[in-house]
């Protein structure tokens, strides 16, 4: 997405920008804030400022600030994930145990924290920019899922998609995977594990579990996710998913 792209959004010119930063160049957070709450990443400010990144970067961390954090902007995933792109849709169950209705039910309890009472309606699934509350959508640059188009920035859409994603994953996992995966005991950022989880998920279960199951693994993911998500440092929903982390 290009800058003025982006910054229309916010209904503001590259020009605006340029004057806000230098206007603001002796103070370092108020321009990391307003770049992180407007998902403005390192990148974009090269673009606004004609500084290279390399400036930038060293401009923010002089004052203690991490740009990498800059750059994790997409709601749903921060990776690309290739071939397996189709395992991201939305959960086509109406009822059941798989339905999100049910699997919200089962969930939301276990993620209550007592900083956090409200934190799986009102913040995990919340609008995550002040432009998709504005224009009501987030398209394929927000969300980081280019297949599913421009999705109506509603929480009842992320937490489909965020269930059906999990399903899908989990379908692609026989207990025995599933078994190696939780006891795998070596770092969890190591090839090793990228490569088990991968070869899980790409290749069809030899032994698959049934739907009360399958609901228990996605019912325990998905609240080993939101803990992590509150825990702060993961922006998209499905970044610290099996999926995300193959390729982050």
């Amino acid at each position: 997405m290009s800058v003025e792209t982006h910054l229309s959004k916010l209904e503001i010119t590259v020009e605006q920008a340029n004057d806000f930063i230098s206007a603001n160049i002796n103070d370092p957070e108020k321009l990391f804030d307003a770049a992180f709450d407007n998902a403005v990443t390192t990148d974009m400010l090269r673009e606004i400022t004609n500084y290279s990144t390399d400036t930038i970067r060293e401009y923010f961390a002089a004052a203690g600030f991490d740009s990498n954090d800059l750059d994790q902007t997409h709601t749903l995933v921060n990776f690309d994930p290739g071939s397996l792109k189709n395992l991201i849709d939305y959960d086509k169950n109406t009822e059941g145990v798989l339905s999100v209705n049910s699997l919200r039910a089962n969930v939301e309890p276990l993620t209550r924290h007592s900083d956090y009472d409200s934190y799986y309606d009102e913040i995990f699934f919340e609008k995550t920019y002040p432009f998709q509350v504005r224009d009501g959508v987030y398209d394929s640059d927000e969300s980081g899922i280019q297949h599913l188009g421009d999705i109506p920035a509603t929480d009842e859409n992320l937490e489909s998609i965020f269930y059906g994603s999990l399903i899908n994953i989990f379908s692609r996992i026989d207990q025995s995977e599933l078994t190696q995966i939780k006891n795998f005991s070596g770092d969890q950022n190591s090839d090793g594990y990228r490569s088990l989880l991968f070869n899980s998920i790409t290749s069809l279960p030899t032994d698959p579990i049934d739907s009360s199951v399958l609901a228990k693994n996605v019912i325990a993911d998905a609240e080993r996710i939101i803990v992590e998500h509150q825990a702060g440092g993961i922006v998209g929903l499905l970044d610290a998913s099996y999926l995300g982390l193959i390729f982050i």
